[in-house]
C-alpha cells in the first residue's frame, strides 16, 4: 500500500494521485465499504434498556463492519452489541430517573479492507 499524502490547500490533484492515495483498493487508510443512516428508538422507561436490530444496506458488506452508534437525545446511551453484514444490534440505556420519549438515532458503519472490517 502506497504512504499517505498531504494535499496542500487548493491543489489541482493529478488522476494518479486519485487512484494511489483515495482509492480504497490501493489506499489502506481508506474504507472499502461505510454507511451512516438513521434509525428509530422507541420509548425508554427511566433506568429501562432496549435492544434495537438497524438493518444495513444489502450488498454493502463483505465482513461484519465495525459501527458507532448515536441517540438524538440525552437521556439515551448507545452501546454496540454485535453486527453482521447486514445488521447492526444496539442496546440503549435510559441511566436517567425519568422516561425518554421515542427518538431518532445515527448509526455510522464501515468495513476497511475487503476481508476485515478493522483493516
Amino acid at each position: 500500500m502506497p504512504a499517505r499524502k498531504t494535499f496542500a490547500n487548493n491543489a489541482v490533484l493529478p488522476a494518479s494521485d486519485l487512484n494511489t492515495y483515495m482509492n480504497p483498493s490501493t489506499a489502506a487508510h481508506v474504507p472499502d465499504a461505510v454507511t451512516a443512516l438513521t434509525f428509530s428508538i422507541p420509548a425508554v422507561g427511566a433506568g429501562a434498556v432496549a435492544t434495537i436490530d438497524i438493518p444495513l444496506p444489502t450488498g454493502r458488506f463483505t465482513q461484519p463492519p465495525i459501527f458507532v452508534a448515536m441517540s438524538n437525545h440525552y437521556r439515551i446511551t448507545c452501546h454496540r452489541v454485535s453486527s453482521t453484514t447486514d445488521l447492526a444490534r444496539v442496546q440503549v440505556f435510559n441511566n436517567t430517573s425519568v422516561a425518554a420519549p421515542a427518538t431518532a438515532g445515527v448509526l455510522i458503519a464501515m468495513q476497511m479492507t475487503p476481508t476485515s472490517a478493522p483493516g
